[in-house]
């Protein structure tokens, strides 16, 4: 327990910088797959650089990153898919 609480004030418990990330990350697959691939693909871009910066020491922060990762190549499929498909409608 004493690695993780000081009593120093100023010292907070180690890892709390990955919890952002993976709610980001988790949210953003769920965006992904569901509601708003746009919204996917925004929570993915936060969650990827936010992952970056602590995913070396930090669980957490390195699954929101894999998650952000995952829902970028999903809403850039679906993204792609859409407007592909649009376009097509346009030309023809």
């Amino acid at each position: 327990m004493a690695e993780y609480y000081s009593n120093d004030p100023d010292n907070k418990r180690k890892g709390d910088e990955g919890t952002l990330p993976l709610i980001m990350g988790i949210l953003a697959i769920v965006f992904t797959i569901t509601f708003s691939r746009l919204i996917g693909f925004i929570l993915g871009i936060i969650a990827i650089i936010k992952g970056n910066q602590h995913r070396l020491y930090d669980n957490d922060a390195k699954i929101g990153f894999i998650c952000g990762i995952i829902a970028v190549c999903l809403s850039s499929i679906a993204l792609l898919a859409i407007f592909s498909f649009f376009f097509a409608i346009l030309v023809i």
